[in-house]
């Protein structure tokens, strides 16, 4: 049962087949902008479910971190409202979004009981009070690694039950840029900013949003690629010194019909690093 979808879940995109798109700049990691959802003329699900597997691997003395995260929502939410999405080209797009406020989201729902398996050992996944389904790893204790397979199992509630799993895929170094003394990435506001990275596997994938501005700017690409360009004309709308949040990582994950008007999205995100053996920056600045 384990790892093997149901026969009452049917895949509708993979990571291999999924378009990229720049969706929400209403939180600064990669729940906030999803690039495996359905693009437009796909299916209209009405409700979702989101699971998210991440994985920050130890790096010199600081050990590996990691966490479980999911949420069911028996309404819409449309994370694009007031929002336009603009192609960059080489993989990368941008999202600016103006005229209203970020859109709020809906009360989550429960699923039942939801668990997790990696390498044959089950384990619960508990909720809060809000019915989001948490739970977070540090050390030895981090139960999953580059190339494991996790699965899970929920039993349903007023979000119907299902059967899934996620592969972790292997970290990438990050070549240039590299952080400046202060720790930032820069992004020239005309010049392009070119990203080179080795190492990693399934979908090579960064982030930057400027939450003040509400502009994000996604690219992704296969990890095999080893770079891709960023127009400078994807920053020329922030003033200089502008500040943003960075966040980089190797992908994977798909998007399933559970029943008839419910889709769940599941993902995997394992954090990147320098390749001169620093962290991956937070914070990006426009100049």
């Amino acid at each position: 049962m384990w790892g093997c979808p149901s026969s009452a879940v049917r895949e509708i995109q993979t990571a291999s087949d999924a378009a990229p798109s720049a969706k929400d700049t209403a939180a600064p990691s990669f729940d906030a902008g999803n690039p495996l959802d359905p693009d437009a003329g796909a299916k209209d699900y009405v409700k979702t479910g989101s699971v998210h597997v991440g994985l920050i691997p130890a790096l010199g003395a600081t050990p590996a971190q990691g966490y479980l995260s999911a949420y069911f929502l028996d309404a819409r939410f449309d994370r694009t409202a007031g929002c336009t999405s603009l192609p960059l080209g080489g993989g990368c797009s941008k999202s600016v979004c103006t005229g209203q406020a970020a859109p709020q989201m809906p009360a989550k729902r429960s699923v039942g009981k939801l668990q997790y398996a990696v390498r044959g050992v089950s384990q619960e996944i508990l909720r809060d009070a809000d019915f989001l389904y948490e739970r977070s790893f540090d050390g030895t204790t981090v139960p999953f690694a580059a190339g494991d397979e996790v699965a899970f199992q929920a039993a349903g509630d007023i979000a119907p039950g299902f059967d899934s799993s996620v592969q972790m895929e292997a970290q990438a170094r990050i070549d240039t840029p590299l952080p400046g003394l202060d720790g930032a990435w820069t992004v020239g506001r005309a010049a392009a900013t070119d990203v080179r990275f080795t190492g990693g596997s399934g979908i090579f994938t960064l982030q930057l949003v400027f939450g003040a501005a509400r502009i994000t700017v996604e690219c992704s690409v296969p990890a095999a690629s080893g770079g891709f360009s960023i127009p400078g004309s994807a920053f020329t709308a922030l003033a200089p010194g502008t500040e943003g949040f960075v966040t980089i990582a190797s992908t994977n994950g798909k998007t399933q019909e559970i029943v008839d008007d419910w889709k769940l999205v599941i993902e995997s995100h394992t954090t990147a690093r320098s390749s001169d053996g620093r962290p991956i920056p937070t914070k990006v600045i426009a100049q």
